[in-house]
């Protein structure tokens, strides 16, 4: 591992209906996961036309690599 391997790491913008999914999924692949809530802050330039109206709905998922990370996951 690398000095930037236990970053957090933004990985998708989704509605509140689809956090579990996402969630179960990163977890099944080794990942930290943490769950943040829509902000304009934490999404920068992207488009959030949709989001502003309503931000409530939507969920910022963050990832990192856990500690027992297995980095045989993704060898070719």
């Amino acid at each position: 591992m690398t000095g930037n391997d236990n970053i957090w790491e933004k990985r998708n913008v989704t509605d509140e209906f689809r956090v579990k999914d996402f969630v179960g999924l990163y977890e099944s692949m080794g990942f930290e996961v943490k769950v943040e809530n829509y902000t304009v802050e934490n999404c920068g330039s992207e488009c959030n036309v949709c989001m502003i109206d309503s931000p409530e709905k939507f969920k910022v998922i963050f990832t990192k690599r856990a500690d027992n990370f297995e980095d045989e996951l993704f060898d070719e």
